[in-house]
């Protein structure tokens, strides 16, 4: 894939690290303003998990609040 025009390896597209940026700062931006706090069905102590084909996760899901600030 070295040699795909837009594709992966040194001649990647030459947008995408700036997409990327971007998408990272329009996050940030849009998160400043709230606040991430432990939601009823968050589970307090130790968390199972599970493996899932190549990930790991937990078994009930993270559940959490975004709340203005």
């Amino acid at each position: 894939m070295a040699y795909q025009a837009f594709g992966s390896g040194p001649r990647n597209c030459v947008g995408m690290r700036m997409g990327h940026l971007h998408a990272k700062l329009a996050l940030a931006r849009i998160l400043r303003g709230y606040k991430v706090v432990p939601s009823e069905k968050t589970e307090i102590g130790q968390i199972q998990y599970e493996i899932k084909f190549l990930t790991i996760g937990p078994v009930h899901g993270i559940h959490v609040k975004v709340v203005p600030v």
